[in-house]
């Protein structure tokens, strides 16, 4: 009995153990209302703030985590864009593809560095194409607690130095289940 026990407590850590999406996916999944503060040159909030949600879930199999952003502009119209996050087992790193309408390409794909070590900090990053021009941007989600996060978006063209354009503060919604992610839900 003495060595069952003793094996069970060498096995247990293994056989709890997250795969990297499944820690990644236990940090962003849920519903997640957004207040979305754009930055001047300056480096000054500009007002009103937009609001909007984020929903991050995961698919069937637990991957991709996907991230559904939308937020409504001052005009009052909605803004929407997608991203999907896997894990890259050859190369032992997150990746991404992000999509949206204003995109040349439609989806583009992008990198994820999550120095776990630190653990609060995860930074995704990429290009895209918007009317023939290329941008390089940069997205840092710093996690102060399990139900905030600051997600802070740097954006320049090409060769230009990166600028901080929008901050978004996100707040877990409460009470919410996996199952209810799905489901659309308007913003107030």
């Amino acid at each position: 009995m003495q060595r069952l026990f003793a094996v069970i407590l060498l096995i247990l850590p293994v056989a709890c153990a997250q795969t990297p999406m499944q820690r990644i996916a236990s940090l962003f999944s849920d519903r997640w209302t957004i207040v979305d503060r754009s930055v001047s040159s300056d480096g000054h909030s500009k007002e009103p703030s937009r609001k909007g949600e984020e929903r991050w879930y995961t698919l069937g199999a637990g991957a991709p985590l996907i991230e559904e952003y939308r937020s409504q502009s001052l005009d009052g119209t909605w803004e929407y864009d997608t991203a999907a996050i896997l894990w890259d087992a050859t190369l032992r790193k997150y990746r991404g593809v992000f999509c949206a309408d204003f995109l040349d390409h439609g989806c583009d794909p992008f990198e994820v560095d999550w120095p776990e070590r630190i653990g609060h900090l995860i930074v995704m990053s990429g290009s895209y194409t918007q009317k023939g021009k290329v941008h390089r941007w940069r997205e840092e989600f710093d996690f102060s607690s399990h139900t905030q996060f600051t997600q802070s978006l740097y954006i320049a063209e090409a060769e230009s130095d990166l600028k901080l354009v929008a901050s978004i503060l996100a707040i877990r919604v409460p009470g919410t289940s996996r199952t209810d992610v799905h489901r659309r839900v308007p913003v107030e």
